[in-house]
């Protein structure tokens, strides 16, 4: 597919290789985390 409105776009591999999924759950389990913690705020 191309969009019209990209032009010279060049696509290249992610820097962190096959760390990506790793990062992406840490990131997951400090979200779900944070609204966990929130919850026990607003519930004390």
């Amino acid at each position: 597919a191309t969009l019209s409105f990209v032009q010279r776009l060049t696509v290249a591999p992610a820097l962190t290789g096959t760390d990506a999924g790793l990062v992406g759950a840490a990131s997951a389990a400090l979200r779900s985390g944070a609204a966990v913690n929130g919850a026990r705020r607003q519930v004390v």
